[in-house]
């Protein structure tokens, strides 16, 4: 994405409150297993997810960095997640299955 341009700037100045707040709800949740960022905008801004601003904003807990620093982040580039996932929890409530997480 050109630096020039207005989602790439509000990004880079907006992103590390952001990504300190998904640093949060990691420790909250406990999300060892890892955390995923999805939407148009992960995707666009991925070359600012690779720097390591992202994970230096995402890691600065304190005492818990340690344990953060060993959380995987994984950024969804599959545009359609948001369909697939509702289409998984509509055929799961149709047979009377439970979706196969529990984020669905």
């Amino acid at each position: 994405m050109p630096v020039g341009t207005g989602t790439y700037n509000v990004v880079r100045h907006s992103g590390p409150v952001q990504t300190a707040q998904a640093g949060n709800f990691a420790l909250t949740t406990l999300a060892t297993g890892g955390v995923y960022l999805a939407g148009g905008i992960a995707a666009r801004i991925l070359p600012l997810l690779e720097t390591g601003r992202f994970l230096d904003a995402f890691t600065a807990k304190g005492r818990m960095s340690a344990l953060l620093r060993t959380v995987p982040v994984h950024v969804i580039l599959d545009d359609r997640v948001g369909l697939l996932g509702a289409a998984a929890a509509g055929v799961a409530d149709q047979s009377g299955e439970r979706p196969a997480t529990d984020a669905v």
